[in-house]
């Protein structure tokens, strides 16, 4: 990172603790986990916060004084800058100042922004904070740090008295654009972010101060969140992924003599359904939204443009893989061969030939109910979290097809990092993001409030928002979801299902993987390559998206399987699937980069 100049005075000052209450109990206290030699200075952050489009974001100005009842209903004339608008609003504020200076001596400063407005926001104050230091260091108006942030030379601390004459600690005013701790959301930001260096590295406090959130994220997260080997930002823990479950019909499985365990796929199920077409017309064979697509493959379809990847958009290039197929360490290192993901010409795989055939069977010949049918189905293919199980199990065997995988687009969409600028140590705000993450208490009342104001709690646990209530947040952009209360109308069983979803969900074998990223410059994968594999590709898929007949579309994958060999040197498919570095200074194929990746990461290795 670059050097950065201290600015901010923290007046902090020590004085007779205050007994606060709203603390968490002792179980769920993470202050042992603190660092115990870190200073218990006071310190003022800033955290920017994304607020739902029904919440009141708006702030007084400064200089803006009103009439205040304080909570012996005595009103008095108050300065209200900066305060928010809605008194609902600036209580939770309250209340989380309030636990938050009793455990940390910390005080924030939440900024709340609608999605609409927030980056923008964000990104303003970040330039001009970056500025008003390049600005003061130029100056020569440097001083000093310590760990914390804090000037070596404020030694003194000092005390103010409250309305009813106690002595607290004073709290520091913020700095002009003062940015701490912000949430992001999405890897591109994240990256550019990074990239801007206005992110502070993570790593050390994951280490440390913040190991404890190894027990509430997922350390695979943890790991893949990082950029270039170095944490940036802490995901929040969500419901990873989701299944794909083949569902059959009991009764007919075993009217038919058929053992559901055989049948994994819809491509296992053509006698099974060709029973059902032929012999039972109170039967739909195939349910109308049964998912359509091949399962269990791995498109590699790269924009030669960008170097995204759409795992899911057809490529000719692709792979086709076992439902327990993820990252293992252990399972990874005897040879090249072992690559989790390979790129071959799938047209070659008999497996993903097979899909094909058997989708195309079922369309031509009306096995998927109608839009409005009301009849049972025999089969279908549904995607979904852990619940659907028990939701189908009575009258169908619910086989998994694949398993929820963590993909970059949810680690990445909801995240929470520390401004590279700010002025306090990493440890002070990864303190709040850390307590965010593993305090039950703290993390509802920033996403709900406070209880018999915002929110009450039933007898069965489920939360209900008061008729009065003003406080509106997005439980995906506050931090582990697994915390949160359920709300009115969500299954009370969500986050038992959540957890059980995410022991077994799969780490993604691209997890962490960027082509664009890896591929400093562009001029690092053969684009032309690229561009021609695209080009082809969308040739294939809008010949097979024409063909209406069964017959007709078999022909064209038996001709696309003996055209698209990896001898087809055309498209130099044997190069485009080889894992091979060029010679010095030659462009790149992309296979070639993905495997340096894995290596460079230990999930293979190159040694025999």
């Amino acid at each position: 990172m670059k050097k950065r100049i201290i600015s901010l005075i923290l007046c902090a000052v020590m004085v007779l603790p205050l007994l606060l209450t709203g603390c968490a109990k002792s179980s769920d206290d993470t202050a042992s986990d603190i660092s115990k030699t870190a200073p218990r200075t006071t310190l003022t952050l800033t955290m920017y916060m994304i607020a739902d489009d029904r919440m009141n974001v708006e702030r007084y100005p400064q200089g803006t004084k009103m009439m205040v009842k304080d909570e012996m209903g005595e009103e008095s004339e108050q300065d209200v800058s900066g305060k928010y608008v809605s008194s609902q609003v600036q209580a939770v504020v309250d209340a989380i100042n309030k636990i938050l200076k009793s455990k940390y001596k910390t005080q924030l400063d939440i900024r709340f922004y609608h999605e609409k407005d927030y980056y923008e926001k964000l990104e303003a104050e970040i330039k001009a904070m970056k500025a008003d230091q390049e600005a003061a260091e130029n100056e020569g108006n440097n001083t000093p740090s310590n760990d914390n942030g804090e000037s070596e030379s404020q030694t003194e601390e000092e005390t103010v008295l409250n309305k009813y004459g106690l002595p607290e600690y004073k709290y520091p005013t913020l700095a002009d654009h003062q940015v701490d701790i912000f949430f992001i959301g999405g890897f591109d930001r994240y990256n550019e972010y990074a990239s801007n260096e206005w992110l502070k590295a993570l790593d050390e406090e994951l280490k440390a101060g913040s190991k404890k959130l190894d027990d509430y994220i997922s350390r695979q997260f943890l790991v893949a969140a990082g950029i270039s080997g170095t944490t940036y930002a802490i995901p929040n823990n969500n419901i990873i992924g989701e299944y794909t479950y083949l569902l059959l019909d009991k009764e007919l499985i075993k009217k038919y003599n058929y053992s559901a365990t055989d049948i994994t796929s819809l491509a296992d199920a053509k006698d099974f359904l060709n029973d059902v077409k032929n012999y039972e017309s109170g039967y739909d064979p195939l349910a109308y939204d049964s998912y359509k697509d091949p399962t269990l493959v791995h498109y590699w379809s790269l924009d030669s443009e960008t170097l995204k990847n759409d795992p899911n958009q057809f490529s000719l290039i692709g792979c086709t893989y076992t439902s327990n197929y993820s990252y293992n360490v252990d399972k990874y290192t005897k040879s090249k061969t072992s690559m989790p993901l390979t790129f071959s010409s799938l047209f070659t795989r008999p497996a993903y030939r097979n899909q094909l055939l058997a989708l195309k069977y079922y369309e031509c010949n009306g096995f998927y109910a109608a839009e409005n049918s009301d009849k049972p189905f025999a089969a279908a293919v549904v995607k979904g979290g852990a619940e659907l199980k028990d939701k189908y199990a009575d009258k169908y065997y619910v086989n998994v097809v694949d398993y929820p995988r963590a993909t970059n687009e949810e680690l990445y969409n909801s995240m929470f990092g520390l401004c590279g600028y700010s002025l306090a140590s990493a440890s002070r705000g990864m303190e709040v993001i850390t307590y965010l993450n593993t305090n039950k208490d703290f993390r509802n009342l920033l996403q709900y409030g406070i209880e018999n104001v915002n929110y009450t709690i039933d007898e069965k646990g489920a939360l209900h928002r008061t008729d009065t209530n003003e406080y509106f947040m997005d439980i995906a952009k506050t931090g582990n979801v697994f915390m949160a209360y359920p709300e009115e109308g969500m299954n009370l069983d969500a986050w038992t299902y959540g957890k059980k979803q995410n022991l077994e969900a799969k780490i993604d074998c691209t997890l962490g993987f960027r082509f664009y990223e890896e591929a400093s410059e562009l001029s690092n994968i053969d684009l032309a390559a690229v561009k021609l594999i695209a080009e082809e590709s969308a040739k294939i898929a809008a010949e097979l998206a024409a063909i209406k007949d069964y017959d007709t579309y078999a022909q064209k994958i038996e001709e696309y399987a003996t055209t698209y060999k990896t001898t087809n040197k055309k498209l130099n498919l044997q190069k485009y699937t080889t894992a091979k570095r060029e010679a010095e200074g030659e462009p790149m194929m992309p296979v070639t980069i993905y495997y340096e990746w894995l290596e460079s990461n230990k999930f293979i290795s190159n040694e025999q």
